[in-house]
């Protein structure tokens, strides 16, 4: 089996994560998680990204931004989707010991896909500040 075939499989089986890093880059985009399954079921690239550090990702237990040691923990995610801001709480993740970076597995970010454009009922709502930094900058 080829390396595509491979990772096509893989998608189907939800057997993939996405970092705290692509998470946000998929929010800001407005890229829906079934837009990037299709996109690897049928070849279409939707963003160009050289390889990194001139190295192929290790997706294993390890941070693929500092190598650190990945961890499983329950987090708080801050959801961003069209302006709106959505806290999730007690996400199952795996944590970068040595950077903090985490990642989630595909069908934990569906199920939170799933609540902010089904417009589920939160279990609460928070009333969030808002500062503009020149403001605080200049007290």
């Amino acid at each position: 089996m080829d390396t595509l075939e491979h990772i096509r499989q893989q998608v189907r089986a939800d057997n993939y994560e996405f970092s705290l890093h692509a998470e946000r880059e998929r929010e800001n985009e407005h890229i829906l998680v079934a837009e990037i399954e299709q996109s690897v079921a049928s070849g279409e690239m939707l963003e160009d990204y050289q390889r990194i550090r001139g190295r192929e990702r290790e997706t294993a237990m390890k941070c693929s931004f500092c190598d650190g040691e990945l961890e499983e923990r329950l987090v708080q995610h801050e959801y961003r989707w069209e302006g709106k801001l959505f806290v999730f709480e007690d996400v199952p993740a795996r944590v970068c010991r040595q950077c903090g970076e985490k990642y989630f597995d595909a069908t934990v970010v569906k199920a939170m896909e799933r609540a902010v454009l089904g417009q589920m009922r939160p279990k609460c709502v928070l009333k969030v500040p808002v500062y503009t930094y020149a403001d605080v900058a200049a007290a």
